[in-house]
Order: structure tokens, then C-alpha cells, then sequence
């Protein structure tokens, strides 16, 4: 049966388990830095639903989301968890350990000039995606947004800049200063998606 973007999430507290809107999404990923779980569910009320997953597993509540202009990652106040969410369209994604740091981001796939990534990626990754353009266009689009989803999940696990530091970093290998890739794609109410998971 396949999944739907109005599926709703069912949360059954004995055994954590959330209705995927990504089938092939594992439930975690075993990493040099520990266990990363992962969990997809419609972006409706999405962080109420990230406040209960993180709360069931964790045992208490993990407190309110913080988020401040020197510190805009969210984070919940009593959480034993790192945690990171994206969302894209009508799902949203969920990544969190107790023992390493994580970003992670989704979206959905759409025509976009290739140029971008001449303006605003690595050298190598962009002479890798104009090469691949003239072999398999459809390719580079699913690459294009590959290495995007790589570049913003790990601007999500490490901060710094975004435009200075994450977008020009060459993220072409499965790991980038001491952070590891994990890559994703498939296709949710037949719409294509990637996703990348950023751990350290």
C-alpha cells in the first residue's frame, strides 16, 4: 500500500513506531559516532509531533524548543537527544542520536538550472554535475539536488556559514571533515525526493 502526503502519523507509545511516508527510509543508521534514528511523518504539526517522539523515547518530556539569534538551531530544553528536522512539500523528517551530532535535509525534486551550481558549488562538483548534464540530464538534476541536501544537512550538524563555508565545500565523497553522508531518494505521491543525513 503506498504511502500518502495525508497519511497521518500513528504514534503507539510502546513501540515508537511511526507510519512512514518514506518506505525505504531505514529506522536507524549504525555510524562511526553512534546510532542515528530517523523517522518521516506529514509536516502538519510537525513540531508537536517531533516534541512527542523525542519525549516517548527519551522517557520525560524534553521541554520547549529554544532558538536564538546567536544560536538558530532549535533545540529542546531538556532533551538528551541532538536533534534535526527538515521538511519539504508536506513531509517532514526527523534525525536524532545520543551520541552524535546530526543535520539532515529533504526536497523535492524540480527543474533547476545547472548554472547554480557553476555560481555556488566546488569547482570538482561543479565540472562532475556539467559533464554528467551532457551524458544524462535527469541525472544531473538528481545529483544537483543530491550534493544540495549534503551541503545543507551538514550546515545543520557543524554551523558556521552557509553560503561561505557549507555551499563552496566539495561534497562529492561520503564524508567531508569528519562528517559522514548517509544519502536517500525514492518518491512520495509519485513527486521524487533526496534526502541526506550529516552525522559527526
Amino acid at each position: 500500500m503506498a504511502c500518502k502526503a495525508t497519511d497521518f502519523f500513528i504514534f503507539k507509545a510502546e513501540m515508537l513506531k511511526a507510519l512512514k511516508m518514506f518506505p525505504l527510509l531505514p529506522d536507524f543508521l549504525d555510524t562511526p559516532y553512534g546510532r542515528v534514528f530517523l523517522f518521516s511523518f506529514p509536516k502538519e504539526n510537525h513540531r508537536s509531533t517531533i516534541h512527542s517522539v523525542l519525549s516517548e523515547k527519551a522517557g520525560f518530556d524534553v521541554g520547549e524548543i529554544l532558538q536564538t539569534k546567536e544560536n538558530e538551531r532549535p533545540v529542546f530544553s531538556n532533551s538528551p537527544f541532538d536533534a534535526n528536522w527538515s521538511h519539504s512539500k508536506n513531509c517532514c523528517v526527523l534525525a536524532y542520536s545520543e551520541s552524535a551530532k546530526v543535520g539532515i535535509d529533504i526536497e523535492f525534486l524540480k527543474p533547476k538550472s545547472l548554472r547554480l551550481a557553476e555560481r555556488f558549488y566546488s569547482k570538482e562538483e561543479s565540472i562532475y554535475l556539467k559533464e554528467l548534464e551532457q551524458e544524462n540530464p535527469e541525472k544531473a538534476i538528481q545529483e544537483f539536488f543530491r550534493l544540495w541536501c549534503r551541503k545543507e544537512a551538514y550546515f545543520k550538524c557543524v554551523g558556521g556559514s552557509f553560503f561561505e563555508g557549507s555551499l563552496k565545500q566539495n561534497m562529492l565523497q561520503n564524508t567531508c571533515q569528519e562528517v559522514s553522508f548517509f544519502d536517500f531518494s525514492g518518491k512520495v505521491d509519485n513527486e521524487s525526493f533526496a534526502l541526506a543525513i550529516a552525522v559527526k
